[in-house]
């Protein structure tokens, strides 16, 4: 399943499909999972969802949880399985544009970057009680997040990894829908523990029209 035409459709594809499914739905879409046989989506508003698909043309989107407490509308979003429980993580963001009223004047005094990640939160999903409840360790496991697939690895099988992380690429829209913003440059690993914030990537890699992705070798 994928997302597409700015959060508004998502696509499906199964074996023996010939050609995606792109299914209609009246909320935008922040991130997709399947999980335990099912596809679950969470809203820009922080609803998640399980979506069935009932047909080539239509699907039906019946609300598990939404959550409270914090304002998630213009942050972002991800849906990632972490040893057989399913997490919602929240990316909260500082942009700089914030504080303009007049776009011009923030393009004349556009800072690099434009935006910086701020800090995330971790929320398990547990189902017997439907309620969303705050994650504070990760354990051995650290996330990786960004444009496409999240997954949770367990940082003893993969030395040089950092436990109780999360890494993270730069996939703020903004970043990559103007020619005077650049994507690509908004990348760290965050430290579950102290709340503080390290890069992972030393270089420069400033891109105006895709954000990084993140490949996993096959084991």
């Amino acid at each position: 399943m994928a997302i597409h035409h700015h959060k508004r459709l998502v696509a499906i594809a199964r074996p023996g499909d010939p050609s995606w499914i792109t299914i209609q739905t009246p909320y935008y879409i922040d991130d997709v999972i399947f999980f335990k046989n099912q596809f679950y989506v969470v809203t820009v508003e922080g609803v998640a969802m399980v979506c069935d698909i009932v047909d080539r043309m239509a699907s039906v989107l019946t609300e598990v949880l939404p959550v409270s407490g914090i304002g998630l509308q213009y942050e972002l979003k991800y849906l990632v399985e972490m040893s057989g429980e399913l997490l919602l993580v929240v990316k909260f963001l500082y942009d700089y544009n914030d504080h303009y009223e007049d776009y011009d004047e923030f393009f004349h005094d556009i800072k690099d970057p434009a935006y910086k990640t701020d800090k995330f939160e971790v929320l398990r999903l547990d189902i017997l009680d439907k309620k969303w409840k705050r994650l504070l360790n990760l354990g051995n496991y650290c996330l990786f997040l960004g444009f496409n697939t999240s997954i949770a690895i367990s940082a003893e099988n993969y030395p040089g990894l950092r436990n109780n992380c999360i890494y993270y690429t730069d996939d703020y829209a903004y970043g990559y829908m103007s020619d005077k913003i650049p994507g690509g440059i908004d990348m760290g690993v965050f430290d579950m523990e102290d709340k503080t914030i390290r890069p992972h990537y030393q270089g420069v890699s400033n891109c105006y029209y895709s954000p990084p992705v993140w490949f996993r070798h096959p084991s």
